[in-house]
C-alpha cells in the first residue's frame, strides 16, 4: 500500500520555489559576511568562512547520505511519514552528538594549519550545532519528497533570517564569536520550525496507522552511503581549496578569496534549485515507469526539459556574475576586497559548468545510480588536491582559485560521462537548447525590458 501523496506538482514551479530558497539563503549568509567584512575586515571574514566550512563538511560527512535515502524513500510512497520524521530525528542526535566529538578532535589536531584562524570557542559553538542542523534538513527532505516545495523553502528562509538577526545582532556585541553564536542559534530555531510542521502534515497526509510499510531508517542508510562518499567527495572539491589556502596564506588572503566564492556561488542558484526538486520528480517517475505506469519517454522528456532550461541560463549567468563581482564588490565590500575581483573572475567558467553537473547528477541519483555520482567523486578528488598541491603555496588566493575551476570542469566531464551511461540519451539532444527554445528565451528577456 502506498502513502496516499498529492497529485504531482508543477517543477517549473518548485524550481522557482527552490529559487526563492537559495536566494534567501545566499542573501543572509552574504549579509552577515559584508556585515563581519565592514566591521572586523578581511582576516576575520576570512575566519568566518572556515567556521562555517567546517559545520558544512561536518554536516555532509556525519548524516550519512540520509537526505538522499529519505528523500528516494519517502518519493516511492512506501515510507511512512511518521516514522520517517521521528527515525530521522532520531539518528540526527545520535551523529550530531558523534559529530561534536569528531570535530572536536579535529580542532585540536588542525589549529595550527587548516583551521588556523577560528578560536576553541568557535570550534565548539559550530560543532555543538550539528545536531540541530542535521534535524532540520532531514525535515525539509520528507517536504521535498513530497512536492511540499514551500514548506522546504520556508524552513531555509527561517534559518536564513535568524542567522542575519542573531548574527548580525551579536556581532556589534561580541565581534566574530558573537557571528557564529548567531549562526549556531539559528540551526536550532530551524530544527524547531521545521519538526512543527513535518508532525502537522504527517497528521492529515500519511498511510493509516495499520499500513505496511516496505521502508525504514535502515533502506535509507543503505542508499544513502551510496549518495554519501558522492556528496562528501563532492564537498571536498568545494571546501577543500579554503582549507588549504588557510593553512599556507595570511587570513586575509582567504577573507578575499571567500568573498569571491560566495559572490560567485551565486551563478549555482538556479542549477541547485532545479538540482533539488529534479531528484525526486526523477525518482518517482522512474519508479513509475518501471511499474509500467508511464511510458520511459515521459521520464526522459522532464530530464532533458530541466537540463536544456540550464544550458540556456549559462550565457546569461556568467555576465551576471561579471557585473556582480566588478561592481558589487567595490561598493558593497569596499576597496580591502578588490583583490576578490579578479579571484571570481578565474572561477567563473568553472562555476558555469558545475551547475551544468549539479542538474545531470540529480538525474544520475534520481534514477538509482548514486554510485556512479562516488565513482566521479574518486576520480576528480585526488587531482583536485594534486593541483592545489602544486598551485596554492607559490600562487595564494589565484592558484586556489585556478584549481577550483578546473576541479569543477573536471567534474563536469566525469557526469556527462556517465550521464551518457545512465539515460542512453543523445547528449545533443539532451543538453542543447532548440532554436525554438532559445527565441523563447529571449522573447522573455524582450517582454521583462519592456515591461521595465
Amino acid at each position: 500500500m502506498s502513502t496516499p501523496a498529492p497529485a504531482p506538482r508543477s517543477l517549473a514551479r518548485g524550481a522557482a520555489l527552490a529559487t526563492v530558497a537559495q536566494v534567501a539563503a545566499i542573501a543572509s549568509a552574504a549579509i552577515v559576511t559584508i556585515a563581519i567584512a565592514r566591521r572586523l575586515g578581511p582576516g576575520a571574514t576570512g575566519s568566518f568562512a572556515i567556521a562555517v566550512s567546517l559545520f558544512e563538511v561536518a554536516i555532509v560527512i556525519f548524516m550519512l547520505g540520509l537526505p538522499s535515502g529519505t528523500t528516494y524513500f519517502v518519493s516511492h510512497g512506501r515510507w511512512r511519514l511518521r516514522s520517517a520524521f521521528i527515525q530521522s530525528q532520531a539518528a540526527s542526535a545520535v551523529l550530531g552528538a558523534i559529530g561534536v566529538v569528531a570535530c572536536a578532535g579535529a580542532y585540536a589536531v588542525t589549529s595550527d594549519n587548516l583551521l588556523d584562524g577560528i578560536s576553541w570557542e568557535i570550534a565548539l559553538v559550530v560543532s555543538a550545532s550539528l545536531p540541530f542542523g542535521m534535524a532540520w534538513r532531514l525535515s525539509a527532505t520528507i517536504a521535498l519528497a513530497r512536492d511540499r516545495y514551500e514548506a522546504y523553502g520556508f524552513f531555509q528562509v527561517v534559518q536564513g533570517a535568524a542567522a542575519v538577526v542573531l548574527g548580525v545582532g551579536l556581532l556589534f556585541a561580541y565581534d566574530l564569536e558573537g557571528a557564529v553564536w548567531g549562526f549556531a542559534l539559528s540551526q536550532a530555531i530551524a530544527a524547531v520550525a521545521a519538526a512543527a510542521w513535518v508532525r502537522s502534515y504527517a497528521r492529515d497526509h500519511d498511510l493509516p496507522e495499520d499500513a505496511d510499510e516496505h521502508h525504514g531508517i535502515a533502506d535509507a542508510i543503505r542508499f544513502g552511503l551510496k549518495a554519501w562518499g558522492a556528496d562528501l567527495l563532492q564537498l571536498v572539491n568545494y571546501r577543500l581549496d579554503i582549507f588549504v589556502l588557510n593553512a599556507f596564506a595570511a587570513a586575509a588572503a582567504v577573507g578575499h578569496y571567500a568573498v569571491a566564492v560566495s559572490l560567485t556561488a551565486l551563478g549555482w542558484i538556479l542549477p541547485t534549485a532545479l538540482q533539488t526538486v529534479l531528484f525526486p520528480r526523477t525518482a518517482s517517475l522512474d519508479a513509475a515507469a518501471r511499474r509500467g505506469e508511464l511510458d520511459p519517454s515521459g521520464s526522459d522528456a522532464a530530464v532533458v526539459r530541466a537540463i536544456r532550461q540550464t544550458s540556456l541560463t549559462l550565457i546569461p549567468t556568467a555576465v551576471a556574475l561579471a557585473l556582480v563581482l566588478l561592481i558589487g564588490i567595490p561598493i558593497v565590500y569596499g576597496a580591502d576586497f578588490d583583490p576578490s575581483i579578479g579571484y571570481g573572475f578565474v572561477l567563473i567558467p568553472g562555476v558555469l559548468a558545475l551547475g551544468l553537473t549539479k542538474v545531470l547528477s540529480a538525474v544520475i541519483t534520481g534514477r538509482g545510480h548514486p554510485i556512479y555520482n562516488l565513482y566521479i567523486g574518486l576520480i576528480d578528488v585526488p587531482i583536485t588536491l594534486i593541483v592545489y598541491l602544486l598551485l596554492i603555496p607559490p600562487y595564494g588566493a589565484m592558484g586556489a582559485a585556478i584549481g577550483s575551476s578546473v576541479s569543477y570542469m573536471t567534474t563536469t566531464i566525469l557526469c556527462v560521462v556517465f550521464f551518457k551511461r545512465v539515460t542512453h540519451l543523445p547528449l545533443r539532444e539532451a543538453m542543447i537548447p532548440t532554436r525554438a527554445e532559445v527565441r523563447a528565451l529571449v522573447a522573455g528577456a524582450r517582454g521583462l525590458l519592456k515591461r521595465s
